[in-house]
């Protein structure tokens, strides 16, 4: 192989490839942390309205039952 064969600036495309790498990768860890988190926010905000809605029609239900 002779030095012809490879064009001399492929290393400063290499160390640019990385280094974009390095950029971006924390970008893209903290957006699928963040979209995780978010998903299971929302899991826990429905299972607190659930309980919730549980509870109110409990207390509603006793309250007319011994109204009427």
């Amino acid at each position: 192989m002779n030095a012809q064969q490879f064009p001399r600036n492929s290393d400063a495309g290499s160390n640019f490839a990385i280094l974009f790498f390095f950029l971006g990768a924390p970008h893209i860890y903290s957006f699928l942390k963040r979209r995780s988190r978010k998903k299971a926010e929302a899991q826990q905000t429905f299972f607190n309205v659930a309980s919730v809605g549980l509870v109110a029609s409990g207390i509603l239900g006793t309250a007319a039952l011994f109204t009427f």
